[in-house]
């Protein structure tokens, strides 16, 4: 632990819907199987209220208990973004972040202005692409 009471290491924190989780599922996989000091938080929004891979993500919270959190929406209302947004910034205990988003344009635009409101600037976008 530092000076400022975060722990050294890096808290990715994603933010999808249901497009986008399909391309980051794996890399949250990735991170959590890393031996570093890593701490992963997944806002998953969904307007249908049907979440791909929540069996699989409920077994590694379950597996990574210390590491890793899911939050499941079944909305895309601005007020319960930015309070899933506040909560994510609240539990923080890295001493650095990192915002990716994944989804559709429409989406990820629209966080990354929760985002930026709420004095975050850096922030990774995965576009998604389809042929």
């Amino acid at each position: 632990m530092n000076n400022s009471g975060f722990i050294c290491g890096l808290h990715h924190s994603y933010i999808v819907d249901d497009i986008g989780i399909d391309k980051i599922f794996s890399k949250i996989k990735t991170q959590l199987a890393e031996k570093e000091k890593n701490q992963v938080t997944l806002l998953y929004l969904s307007q249908s209220n049907q979440f791909f891979f929540e069996k699989e993500l409920d077994l590694l919270e379950k597996e990574y208990t210390l590491q890793f959190i899911v939050f499941y929406e079944n909305t895309i209302e601005a007020n319960l973004i930015q309070a899933a947004t506040q909560t994510i910034l609240n539990i923080n205990v890295m001493s650095e972040m990192n915002f990716i988003i994944s989804g559709n344009k429409g989406f990820y635009n629209s966080i990354a202005n929760h985002l930026k409101f709420s004095g975050i600037n850096q922030i990774q976008i995965q576009k998604q692409y389809f042929v």
